[in-house]
C-alpha cells in the first residue's frame, strides 16, 4: 500500500477524520513527510493517512494476522494476558479504529503480543508461537507467514532509521545496529480514586539488524522526569544497555565501528 519513499502530508499537525480533528504530538507538526520519517519520527497524522489507505476492516485483520487479541495466540501461552482489540464495525458518523490503531490508543495489547509481533519482522515474516525461555530451541514452532522476506527487510530499514535518526537516537548502541520503534503515552493508574492518569515510556527493538540474536521490550510506569514519559528519552537506553550486555555474553561481534 506504501513504500519507505512516499510521501504524506501531515497538515501542519492537524487533521480532520471523522467528526474530530487530531493533532500530532510535536505542535507543530511537519509539511510533508516520507512513510520511512513517519515511523522514525513517529509522526501521529501520517500515520493516520497511511491507515486510511488500509481502512479499518484492514486494520482489524492485520492485527489479528500478527496474533493480537482474544483470538490471538498468546491465550495458550502460561499466565499470559491477551489484548482487546478494536471494533471494526464504526458507526460512520464517528470512526474510531483508524486513529485508534494508528495512535496505538483505544485497545489494549499485551507485551507478549509485541514480542511476538515484532518477531516476525525480525526473523524475515515469520509468527512464531511462544515459548518458554528454558524450552529448546528445537521445538520452535512457525505459525503462518505475515510478512514477505522482502516486505521485513524493507521494516527492518525502516525501523533501523528510529534509532539511527528518529525518536530512539539517545538509545543509539555504539556497538551494535538496532532497530525498534519507541511508545510514549497515557494509561489509567490501577488506584480508585485517582484522576490522573500514568505516564508510560516503551521500546522494542531486535539487535543486530541484519542477523537479530535479541528482542527486547521494555515498558517503564511513570519515569522520574519533570515532562512526564518519553520512549525515547527513557526506555530505549534500558534497550541499549541490556541489548549490549546480552550480545556481549552471547559473543555476538559488534556490527558497527
Amino acid at each position: 500500500l506504501t513504500t519507505p519513499e512516499e510521501q504524506h502530508g501531515c497538515e501542519n499537525g492537524n487533521y480532520r477524520y471523522g467528526d474530530r480533528v487530531y493533532h500530532d504530538w510535536k505542535q507543530v507538526g511537519w509539511d510533508v513527510l516520507s512513510t520511512e520519517k513517519t515511523i522514525a519520527l513517529s509522526s501521529d497524522i501520517c500515520s493516520m493517512k497511511i491507515a486510511e489507505k488500509i481502512g479499518s476492516d484492514g486494520l482489524v485483520d492485520m492485527l489479528k494476522s500478527f496474533g493480537f487479541g482474544s483470538d490471538g495466540t498468546a491465550k495458550n501461552f502460561p499466565q499470559a494476558k491477551m489484548g482487546q482489540l478494536p471494533s471494526s464495525d464504526e458507526d460512520p458518523q464517528r470512526p474510531r479504529v483508524v486513529p485508534y490503531v494508528s495512535y496505538g490508543t483505544g485497545f489494549s495489547i499485551s507485551p507478549i503480543e509485541m514480542v511476538q509481533a515484532y518477531g516476525a519482522i525480525a526473523n524475515g515474516g515469520n509468527l512464531m508461537v511462544p515459548m518458554a525461555a528454558n524450552t529448546p530451541d528445537s521445538e520452535a514452532q512457525v505459525i503462518r507467514r505475515v510478512l514477505s522476506p522482502q516486505t521485513s527487510e524493507k521494516m527492518r530499514h525502516i525501523l533501523r532509521q528510529v534509532v539511527e535518526k528518529g525518536t530512539a537516537v539517545p538509545g543509539r548502541s555504539k556497538l551494535y545496529s538496532q532497530a525498534g520503534k519507541t511508545a510514549t503515552s497515557h494509561y489509567p493508574r490501577a488506584m480508585p480514586f485517582d484522576p490522573n492518569d500514568g505516564n508510560f515510556a516503551g521500546f522494542i527493538g531486535f539487535a543486530p539488524v541484519k542477523d537479530p540474536r535479541v528482542e527486547i521490550y521494555v515498558g517503564i510506569r511513570d519515569p522520574q522526569s519533570k515532562d512526564g514519559a518519553h520512549g525515547g528519552g527513557h526506555a530505549s537506553p534500558v534497550f541499549r544497555e541490556i541489548a549490549e550486555e546480552v550480545l556481549k555474553y552471547l559473543n555476538v561481534a559488534p556490527d558497527k565501528k
